[in-house]
């Protein structure tokens, strides 16, 4: 039977929306299907004047879809005065879109709206389950989009890479779904890369000497290249040294969408990041990847103003462990202008745990120098092939010597620690035999909790002392690269801040200008036990 009981002429746009995202698997969503159900509703109702609007692989979520805009252009042209879908959630799945469509813009262009499944028809009275159905179709989206992203995180989980272009370096393994395998011609352009900057290259000179040679970049193999993507930056080079693909792992999970409904994308905090290591076959080695990591951080914190300090960021203060500060100050004599560098602790006089950091001044040229000569003295040690395994075993008499004093330190604090307990302990008990004053008590408990506490906190530091013995160095000078680089700082006049990092992991300096060299390396440390 014809629904019409007008004769009207309406000009028909039949709407037929398809998308995975929304959960639109089925063979009932496809668009053959709705474009059946659809051309049946025009022939078994008389419609001869229809134009079909297909919108395949667009979210519901969205309303800037090309068909549909199309659609509207049309409505508002007038060439188009009744809408068909298969049912509401064809036309959208955000109830409070799909409501503004129906409740006004429909209505306010004379556009009668038919969903077939549904039953709706808005030349009748307006269905009350209408604002139900939009919100239902709204859940249905908003579970789907719960489930795809549980899919996913499963998916990073297991350490499957699904981005949809391989890192520079690999491809796509066509085998095993998820799963990397090594580029070859490329891997060698991101092995280069590390070597070049671990023997001392910054990156802008990488990137020069890249362009120069006319190397492509990793966009030249990739979609979306364009004229300004074909030369290589420093910035191109940060990356491709800061990603953890080389060594083998899959770190996903860096960004999420605001929600299912918002198309902003926001940044997660690296502990939110889904990290799987040994995931496929790695480029470069751990060792490489963190000396390359260290380098970029020390560079990210090293200001670089007009009085810049080689040492700047990498000595730190015995007592307290901050970092010293650097300052160039003018003096003026005569017309005739001098700059004297000099250092500070920025915490000098303020409490650090149970002590005050006491006052320091260190001439910064004559430390520098210092600092250069202990360096060289000790890597000449190693380069001289000196017997490495008669100073560990004297090193390894020293270590046990330290160890068994810090144990015997921390047995001396634990017993302070309970006796003051049992006197504080006591102190309650004379309060509650009326032995002492509730003042008396006061003041007496105060003075043991403070006196406790203050011991609590030497404890901690002495246990974190005692704890840092333990941690070994593994790293071995086998390398002929970082020979290469040992030889060269010790030849070098002016000591580059890269070479020092390569080097060097921290200086401490006291008050009476002692100074105590940590070396990147357990060999170099070694030697420096026993210079």
């Amino acid at each position: 039977m014809n629904i019409f009981k007008i004769n009207k002429d309406y000009k028909v746009g039949l709407y037929l929306r398809l998308s995975k995202e929304d959960g639109d698997k089925n063979e009932s969503e496809s668009i053959t299907n709705q474009r059946n159900i659809l051309e049946r509703f025009c022939k078994d109702n008389d419609l001869k004047n229809y134009k079909e609007f297909v919108d395949d692989g667009f979210s519901g979520l969205n309303f800037d879809r090309p068909a549909f805009i199309k659609l509207k252009k049309e409505i508002e042209e007038e060439k188009i005065n009744m809408v068909v879908v298969k049912d509401l959630s064809r036309l959208g799945r955000d109830y409070s879109e799909v409501g503004k469509y129906l409740e006004r813009y429909f209505p306010e262009h004379n556009i009668r709206f038919i969903a077939i499944y549904d039953e709706v028809d808005t030349i009748t009275e307006t269905d009350d389950m209408l604002p139900l159905k939009a919100v239902l179709n709204d859940l249905y989206c908003k579970d789907t989009s719960r489930k795809f992203r549980a899919m996913l995180y499963n998916k990073k989980k297991d350490g499957m890479y699904i981005s949809t272009d391989a890192p520079f370096g690999y491809k796509k393994d066509p085998n095993k779904k998820g799963h990397l395998i090594i580029n070859e011609e490329e891997s060698k352009i991101v092995k280069r890369i590390f070597e070049m900057y671990l023997e001392g290259k910054g990156t802008y000179q990488i990137a020069k000497k890249f362009n120069e040679e006319n190397i492509p970049v990793p966009s030249t193999n990739r979609k979306n290249c364009t004229s300004i993507t074909k030369k290589w930056y420093a910035e191109t080079i940060r990356k491709i040294l800061r990603k953890e693909v080389y060594v083998g792992d899959t770190v996903l999970g860096k960004t999420k969408k605001m929600n299912y409904k918002s198309k902003k994308i926001i940044n997660l905090p690296p502990e939110e990041w889904i990290i799987t290591r040994d995931t496929h076959e790695p480029i470069i080695s751990r060792k490489d990847f963190e000396m390359a990591s260290k380098r970029l951080d020390a560079n990210k914190s090293t200001k670089i103003n007009k009085y810049d300090y080689l040492l700047r960021g990498i000595v730190k203060c015995k007592d307290c462990g901050c970092s010293i500060t650097w300052l160039t100050k003018k003096d003026k004599y005569k017309d005739k202008i001098t700059l004297r560098r000099y250092g500070v602790c920025p915490t000098a006089e303020k409490k650090v745990g149970v002590k005050k950091c006491s006052k320091k001044y260190y001439n910064y040229d004559l430390i520098e120098e210092r600092i250069i000569l202990e360096i060289k003295k000790v890597i000449s040690k190693y380069l001289d092939s000196i017997d490495l395994k008669k100073i560990s075993q004297k090193n390894k008499k020293i270590l046990d010597e330290k160890i068994e004093n810090y144990k015997k330190r921390i047995e001396k604090l634990e017993l302070e620690i309970e006796k003051y307990n049992q006197k504080i302990d006591k102190t309650y008990i004379d309060k509650l035999d009326d032995i002492i004053s509730n003042e008396d008590y006061n003041r007496i408990s105060n003075l043991l909790i403070k006196k406790r506490e203050d011991t609590r906190e030497i404890l901690n530091d002495v246990q974190n002392e005692y704890q840092k013995i333990y941690i070994d160095n593994d790293t071995k000078l086998n390398d002929k690269t970082l020979k290469k680089v040992l030889k060269s700082f010790n030849l070098s006049k002016d000591i580059s801040r890269e070479n020092l990092d390569r080097i060097v992991d921290k200086i401490y300096i006291d008050k009476e200008k002692n100074i105590e060299i940590i070396f990147n390396f357990k060999e170099l440390n070694l030697i420096n036990e026993n210079v």
